[in-house]
């Protein structure tokens, strides 16, 4: 019996063994992945990004174009899934496709960003702990922003959480950081703190690459669309200081079609749903 569990402990301390796990989770969270892209039902973000995007790719509408499609999230929320759907077609399929690849690569990069820290079983688990949560893999089969930001910032992660991350990582990571703000506007201070913590953890040198590159991507990209590109930022700031920007504001006497209630009430509910659909909840 010894000889026997000392034999099964030699062949799981294996470095063949992790990976061999870590890859069939990966087939799980696939699998599990193209049911639900062909079998959730859509909803008004995912349409309003796609056809968003495609008439903007297509030169129909202009982001932050007057009496256009409104562009109330940055423009590559917009501009991203529209590039896809123009090289691959249009379509919701197209959109979930390239989520459920989107959803891949944030898989990889947290589980390598877990292996340099951790070693390959901490890296086979965290595959496994997404291949087992139903909520999350659902989640990155919808055709949405927040699936691009996931994305974004694993990625940003994988590069820059090292001792010694080479100048091209930095850049990367700069460009893919401005990118996810220009995606979701709501995601801006991640600059300051990439920044701050590249000047920390990689030195001045890095620090001001980083710096110049996330400059000027952001500044170029505000020019471009200027003025109009204020709508985003707009509802961000009070009314009070910024008389300047009310022509970009929703008029104070427009009716919302959309107004839901998100009371106390609704969001313990939304709360409680979560830790229903956790892979605690789901698993164990």
């Amino acid at each position: 019996m010894k000889r026997f569990i000392e034999k099964r402990k030699e062949e799981l301390s294996h470095p063949a063994v992790p990976l061999w796990l870590a890859g069939l989770g990966i087939i799980l969270y696939l699998i599990q992945a193209l049911v639900y892209a062909h079998t959730t039902v859509s909803s008004l973000d995912e349409g309003s990004y796609l056809i968003k995007g495609f008439f903007y790719l297509r030169d129909v509408y202009d982001p932050f174009e007057p009496y256009g499609p409104l562009t109330n999230k940055a423009p590559f929320a917009f501009l991203i899934p529209g590039f896809v759907e123009y090289i691959f077609g249009a379509g919701l399929r197209t959109g979930r496709y390239f989520s459920i690849v989107l959803g891949l690569l944030t898989l990889l990069a947290t589980t390598l960003t877990a292996r340099r820290w951790a070693g390959n079983w901490i890296a086979t688990g965290v595959v496994w702990f997404f291949a087992l949560s139903p909520m999350i893999i659902k989640l990155h089969t919808l055709a949405v922003s927040e699936v691009i930001i996931a994305c974004m910032l694993a990625l940003v992660c994988y590069l820059v959480l090292d001792t010694h991350s080479p100048v091209w990582k930095i850049i990367l990571a700069s460009v893919i950081s401005t990118l996810a703000v220009l995606t979701r506007q709501n995601m801006i201070l991640i600059l300051p703190l990439l920044i701050l913590y590249i000047y920390w953890q990689h030195g001045k040198q890095k620090g001001n690459w980083s710096l110049i590159i996330i400059s000027g991507i952001f500044i170029a990209i505000h020019f471009y669309y200027w003025p109009n590109i204020l709508i985003i930022w707009a509802p961000w700031v009070p009314e009070s200081i910024t008389p300047f920007l009310d022509a970009f504001r929703i008029p104070t006497e427009s009716v919302p079609i959309w107004d839901p209630n998100i009371d106390i009430w609704n969001r313990m509910n939304s709360f409680f749903q979560g830790v229903s659909l956790s892979f605690y909840s789901n698993y164990w």
